[in-house]
């Protein structure tokens, strides 16, 4: 009889070969590391444009894969259509899509993409339930924050968010249970500039509490030319944090995964071509359930933050610059193709490997 985990999950886009980001190869080897963790009990953080109510992100009846978590939105949204703050115990992602001119005169309409569900889904949707997708640490908890709406996303808001999970008081938000995660995963952002003062105090509460942080390396420019990481933001606000560049299935850089320079490198890739995850079908608000593959340094952040999810579970006195140390230094730089781009840091993670040397790092043979 085949029992999960010591045998494959029973997600159908598992079982028909489509993620192959999570086996071997150009993936990150999670089939082995679920064997020694699945992240139980670990909360990551996604700070992103909020969750749907996905069936895949729900445990057995009633139970969610996610708790409450907060909006904060100073751009104009479709809950505060004149603009101003909208600050909301709930993160649901009402639709990122927009009609034209919504935003700004001249300004063609645009679809949902539903990126927070997507980011949450490849970290943490719920495995072996014979639905749509396995994840990375598929016991893991989601914390959303909702930082994205219809009009993009004002680096205030995400400082702001940073603040929340780090205890400070934020008006309108203050009675709200705080449950203060392990991990946090930022796969938005990419605005270009030094780190202002209050982006960088932010990311230093984060530190101080002892969270992983990962953020996503950015798809390039409107040309699609890679970025350097010194020089965006919110990735030159951390040496810290592990940044994340993006692969396809055969090892190659996806063109425009962002590049060390200015003062900081990429620190590892993961899978972030093709990469199966869980969707809306809906173009405005959301609408029925569905998995689409996605390209982007933000689908292959969640691989890393779920990595760091299953060494905590089972390494939870771990140190943050343990759990950076115990990934990158068995990332696989072979299994990267860069073209001396500079854009593969120290390689293609992997899941089994890192959980090893994190139990050495941990003081255990």
């Amino acid at each position: 009889m085949s029992v999960f985990p010591q045998d494959d999950p029973n997600d159908p886009f598992y079982k028909n070969g489509l993620q192959w980001n999570l086996k071997s190869g150009a993936g990150i080897n999670a089939r082995e590391a679920w064997k020694s963790s699945l992240g139980s009990g670990v909360v990551i953080a996604v700070i992103d444009s909020g969750y749907t109510p996905h069936s895949d992100l729900q445990l057995s009846g009633a139970d969610k894969k996610y708790l409450p978590g907060v909006t904060i939105i100073s751009r104009k949204n479709r809950e505060n259509p004149n603009g101003g703050a909208y600050y909301s115990n709930d993160a649901l992602d009402t639709g990122t899509g927009h009609d034209a001119n919504f935003c700004r005169q001249g300004e063609r309409a645009v679809d949902s993409a539903w990126h927070g569900t997507a980011v949450m889904g490849i970290a943490a949707a719920a495995t072996n339930n014979e639905k749509y997708i396995a994840a990375v640490a598929p016991d893991a908890v989601i914390l959303p924050i909702r930082v994205e709406g219809p009009c993009g996303i004002a680096d205030t808001d995400i400082a702001t968010a940073v603040q929340w999970l780090g205890g400070y008081s934020v008006p309108g938000l203050d009675d709200l249970e705080r449950n203060t995660p392990k991990v946090v995963n930022i796969s938005v952002g990419g605005a270009q500039g030094a780190c202002k003062d209050h982006n960088k105090t932010a990311f230093e509460i984060l530190d101080l509490l002892e969270i992983v942080v990962v953020l996503a390396a950015t798809n390039g420019d409107e040309h699609g030319n890679p970025l350097r990481a010194g020089n965006t933001y919110p990735l030159n606000c951390s040496q810290s944090a592990i940044v994340v560049g993006a692969v396809d299935k055969l090892g190659n850089i996806m063109p425009g995964s962002g590049r060390g320079g200015g003062g900081r490198e990429i620190d590892v890739v993961a899978p972030g071509v093709a990469v199966q995850t869980l969707k809306n079908t809906g173009t405005r608000g959301p609408d029925r359930d569905t998995v689409e593959a996605d390209d982007g340094t933000s689908f292959a952040a969640p691989h890393v933050a779920g990595i760091a999810a299953l060494i905590l579970a089972k390494y939870p006195k771990l140190k943050p610059p343990l759990v950076k140390k115990a990934i990158m230094e068995t990332a696989r730089d072979g299994q990267c193709k860069d073209n001396g781009g500079n854009q593969c840091g120290k390689g293609l993670v992997d899941a089994n490997a890192a959980l090893n040397r994190a139990r050495e790092l941990n003081g255990e043979k």
